[in-house]
């Protein structure tokens, strides 16, 4: 499955997505606008139904476009979303364990006049999903606290053991010293002339490959569960989701074989009622975990699982 979204990816280059092909976009004359964000001129794409899908999932009616990439050599600045507010999509510039395909990467297509577009894509893309304009338009840590704004897309703490934000892995905080001449004041979240995050990111931390969830609708979630009898710090497990349930936006999280805990839609944290268990689960809102409309973890398995139900 990796050869295959790499090869996707380097395909969606020669079909669509460059900055070489933006401007031969039917019925479309200014594909891209110049916006400073956060301190720094940043290149948009302002096609219509890239702005229709972007508004609708990162919930801001305002929004005038997507970022692309500002670092890199040619290769990647201006033909690869920016890895900051879409990471995990297909199309960013750099390796990520989440690799999965956005509603607002297939616009590309549409808005280039040339293709028919099947938007299904499983709901698995979830980076800065309904956190609304403030996702995008300001920093990920609050320099003066040194908190991370968004929690769940951003960490704060080489300690940290969390999940990616689509909840497909889980790893440490990727928080780190760094010397690249690419380290510009602007991502200088935490007052320091040398500490940040993961570079594509424009230097955010965010949760770096140690495990993948993948496996049969295993999703990550933070935990401090122990059958110890002593109350462990949180951590991100991987726990397999036996159902979701739309009507009542609830979904099972199942701990053992015979042992379940049930999460609501709102973010909270489920005390365990599981006998040996003590501590808590953390339940993501709903749309974190079930986010399409057949329960799969991987952009292939949520193809095969749609096929399944339309035969």
């Amino acid at each position: 499955d990796l050869l295959a979204m790499l090869f996707l990816h380097e395909l969606s280059h020669v079909l669509a997505f460059s900055n070489s092909l933006f401007y031969y976009f039917q019925g479309i004359t200014d594909p891209t606008v110049v916006k400073v964000v956060n301190g720094l001129p940043r290149i948009l794409l302002q096609t219509p139904k890239v702005l229709e899908y972007a508004r609708g999932h990162f919930g801001c009616p305002s929004l005038t476009g997507v970022e692309l990439e500002n670092q890199g050599g040619s290769g990647s600045s201006g033909s690869h979303w920016e890895a900051r507010i879409m990471l995990g999509d297909y199309m960013i510039s750099t390796d990520y364990p989440e690799n999965v395909v956005s509603d607002i990467s297939l616009a590309v297509f549409e808005d280039s006049g040339w293709y028919n577009v099947n938007y299904y894509t499983g709901g698995l893309f979830k980076t800065g999903k309904g956190e609304g304009c403030n996702f995008l338009q300001l920093t990920c840590i609050d320099t003066e606290t040194k908190k991370s704004r968004f929690p769940m897309d951003f960490c704060h703490s080489t300690y940290d053991e969390v999940c990616t934000p689509g909840m497909l892995c889980r790893g440490e905080c990727f928080y780190t010293s760094t010397i690249s001449s690419s380290f510009l004041d602007q991502y200088k979240y935490f007052g320091n002339n040398s500490v940040g995050g993961f570079e594509p990111t424009d230097f955010c931390p965010v949760a770096y490959f140690s495990r993948s969830c993948h496996d049969d609708n295993n999703f990550c979630f933070q935990t401090n569960l122990s059958t110890s009898g002593t109350i462990r710090y949180f951590q991100a497990r991987c726990y397999k989701v036996k159902s979701c349930d739309k009507n009542t936006f609830t979904y099972t999280v199942e701990i053992t074989n015979s042992d379940s805990i049930t999460c609501s839609d709102a973010t909270s944290q489920k005390t365990s009622n599981l006998g040996s268990y003590n501590g808590v689960l953390v339940c993501p809102p709903y749309w974190r975990i079930c986010g399409g409309e057949n329960l799969c973890n991987d952009p292939f398995e949520c193809a095969r699982a749609k096929i399944k139900t339309q035969m």
